[in-house]
């Protein structure tokens, strides 16, 4: 009779694990703080990620702390598909001018997968908050300007391309 019962027990539970979906998604962050200056909108970026699942996710975000300076930018609901760690979270981040140097806010977002299927039509299962780190610095000197190293090997190399051709041409001058 224990047997049975056992075996009753097992099959159940084999038969409910099976038949549930396995939502395992994930988010990655850029390292440190997000540095800002006062007066500034930047967009930090948040990136949703479904590697182990088995199969794609809807994930709803929202703004839990610090509201006051951030927004989720466009629709604030991400399909991930199965298998990929890049579905971008734009997050705009907005520092009022008088903000003093030095301020650190947080930035906290939960994200909810959303399961289809329940008598309103949609209901939440697992999730993940994530925060951000918010950190207002002075602005940077000479912010906007920028020279690539190629632009500077380039330059070095028409430098001396010019000085060849001006020593041909004064060998040549002198030799007639």
């Amino acid at each position: 009779m224990i047997n049975k019962t056992n075996l009753t027990i097992a099959i159940f539970l084999a038969l409910a694990l099976s038949a549930s979906c396995v939502y395992a998604f994930g988010i990655a962050a850029s390292n440190g703080p997000f540095t800002i200056s006062p007066g500034e909108t930047k967009t930090a970026y948040l990136w949703l990620q479904n590697l182990v699942g088995t199969e794609d996710i809807t994930v709803k975000a929202e703004i839990k702390e610090g509201s006051e300076i951030a927004s989720i930018t466009g629709s604030n609901q991400y399909l991930v598909k199965l298998g990929t760690d890049n579905t971008e979270v734009p997050v705009k981040i907005q520092i009022p001018s008088d903000t003093a140097l030095n301020t650190t806010y947080r930035v906290g977002i939960a994200f909810l997968t959303v399961t289809p299927g329940s008598s309103t039509g949609v209901a939440f299962g697992t999730g993940i908050e994530k925060s951000i780190t918010v950190l207002v610095v002075a602005e940077e000197e000479g912010k906007g300007v920028s020279i690539s190293t190629t632009t500077i090997i380039i330059g070095i190399a028409v430098i001396i391309l010019v000085i060849i051709i001006i020593l041909v041409l004064l060998r040549k001058k002198k030799a007639r």
